[in-house]
């Protein structure tokens, strides 16, 4: 943890301004931030963490993509990674669980439950007490 202060202070001076725009971003009652170091790489994090990077021993990329600051097109690009850091002997099971269509998910929930399912949109499953209607669509 730093002040907050210190914090925008060491990556203003790295040049870090996203990382500054973010802790400006803040609510005003804030005075710290969580940081994470490792070698001379620091970082905003929440965490958690691990000792050193040497102790992972399976990451699982899940995605690459392009991503604008704060999704706007006209803002500056990065790359956005999505990762999950397993046991190796847990990631046949997450990756299993990965594969799975999130609408077997919902179905088997609102199959299991008292509850019907109405579709605001699409992906947007909402639950409902169940009533006279048993509506899926």
């Amino acid at each position: 943890m730093l002040p907050r202060d210190e914090a925008r202070r060491l990556f203003e001076e790295m040049g870090q301004k996203f990382k500054v725009a973010i802790i400006d971003r803040l609510a005003s009652d804030v005075s710290s931030v969580s940081v994470y170091r490792t070698g001379d790489f620091l970082d905003l994090c929440r965490g958690p963490h691990v000792p050193d990077s040497g102790a992972l021993t399976t990451v699982k990329l899940l995605r690459v993509a392009g991503v604008y600051w704060r999704g706007d097109e006209r803002n500056p690009s990065s790359a956005g990674l999505r990762h999950r850091l397993v046991q190796p002997a847990d990631l046949a099971a997450y990756l299993d669980r990965l594969a799975r269509p999130s609408g077997a998910i919902t179905a088997a929930w609102g199959a299991s439950s008292r509850c019907s399912l109405r579709r605001l949109g699409p992906a947007c499953p909402t639950g409902c007490p169940t009533a006279s209607s048993s509506s899926t669509s």
